[in-house]
């Protein structure tokens, strides 16, 4: 990993012709979520995050 960013539009706009992956995770918008009134259902059933298991072989990186 180069770098974290809490907001990718200017590197895109440096960038147009770049792909990009963007990954994160739920723990950061949950709170977001709730305060605009949507129930996270994992929060509201006091269980761990969905998680699911693949055939598909991971790759260590970085």
């Amino acid at each position: 990993m180069i770098d974290e960013v809490s907001d990718a539009r200017a590197i895109y706009h440096a960038h147009p012709d770049m792909v990009t992956f963007l990954i994160g995770c739920s723990f950061s918008f949950e709170t977001a979520l709730q305060e605009a009134g949507i129930e996270v259902r994992h929060i509201h059933d006091n269980t761990n995050v969905p998680m699911y298991l693949s055939n598909i072989e991971c790759i260590s990186a970085g």
